[in-house]
């Protein structure tokens, strides 16, 4: 195992000794790292999710699974629970909230954040500075241009009671332009297109594509 300068590995991590971690980094609680990982500097693996940094503390997690082949850059936070298949790259400055799942080659482009409970396909590539809603669901071989950014509740903040997120269904092989903007509950349907700079607002069909502010069928 090749260490920077200040690595701290939780006790209870499982580290394969072919991974390489960079200086100040952190592995969290129960995290399992795979074989021939590359962690870049400054980077938090495994940072528990909100109850349980209340309850248990910053160094206690549950830990998440980073497997064979991926490369971290430096500056991510990767939350407890997350999941990254075989050969997952990220960018600078990225977050992976709790209880994601990221396809096998994927990349992830630099400030992306990604929300909870987001579950990613094979082989999608998320340009710089997009971000996903809680509760996504993206399929296959999905381009996100930079800038791109989906919606999950129409309140604007204005919650009552328990928040249950409405994200944007995103289908197999969509592609998405720059500073796209999608709507609560609406589906992206497989093998669509969506124009740079549009506001999506309804479902779009397999295989259409529709650019503008709203966004039409050209």
């Amino acid at each position: 195992m090749k260490l920077g300068k200040n690595v701290v590995i939780d006790p209870e991590a499982s580290v394969d000794e072919s991974v390489e971690i960079g200086d100040n980094s952190v592995i969290v609680g129960k995290s399992k790292i795979g074989k021939n990982v590359v962690i870049g500097h400054n980077s938090v693996i495994g940072f528990p999710h909100k109850k349980n940094l209340k309850e248990k503390g910053i160094g206690k997690s549950d830990g998440c699974v980073i497997n064979e082949g991926c490369l971290i850059r430096s500056n991510v936070v990767i939350y407890e629970g997350v999941v990254l298949e075989k050969e997952v790259e990220t960018g600078h400055n990225v977050m992976i909230r709790e209880n994601s799942c990221i396809g096998k080659g994927s990349k992830i482009g630099s400030y992306v954040s990604i929300e909870w409970d987001n579950v990613i396909g094979e082989g999608c590539v998320f340009q710089g500075h997009s971000m996903t809603s809680e509760g996504s669901r993206i399929g296959n071989n999905v381009f996100l241009g930079p800038f791109f950014n989906s919606t999950g509740d129409n309140s604007m903040g204005r919650v009552e009671g328990e928040y249950k997120p409405n994200p944007a269904v995103i289908e197999d092989n969509v592609r998405i332009g720059s500073s796209v903007v999608l709507l609560p509950g609406i589906k992206l349907g497989k093998d669509s297109v969506i124009g740079a700079g549009s506001v999506v607002t309804k479902d779009v069909k397999e295989g259409k594509v529709v650019i503008g502010v709203p966004a039409r069928e050209k």
